[in-house]
């Protein structure tokens, strides 16, 4: 399971956006670490992968916080698929 199928709902247990955001920026800020992080949501090894990847981007501000939060509200809301938010978010592994 990939972490935006929870986000988007289309696997369990979900991940609520604003909740990932939050914990996103806690990381930016030095507040928390990545495996905080995978320890809180109960990620799996593909879902840390694809969270590797957003931290990353955010380390070399190749993506902001925004832009994240944007598309995956998005999501949410069926108005991205996976797909299109995958390519959005620059995640390549699944």
């Amino acid at each position: 399971m990939a972490i935006l199928q929870r986000i988007g709902g289309a696997e369990k247990p979900k991940i609520c956006p604003h909740d990932i955001m939050a914990a996103l920026a806690e990381y930016k800020r030095g507040a928390v670490s990545k495996a905080q992080i995978v320890a809180a949501f109960e990620l799996t090894p593909t879902e840390a992968t694809n969270l590797d990847e957003w931290l990353t981007n955010l380390d070399n501000d190749t993506i902001n916080r925004q832009l994240i939060h944007d598309v995956l509200l998005l999501l949410e809301g069926d108005y991205y698929t996976v797909a299109i938010a995958k390519t959005r978010l620059g995640i390549t592994n699944d």
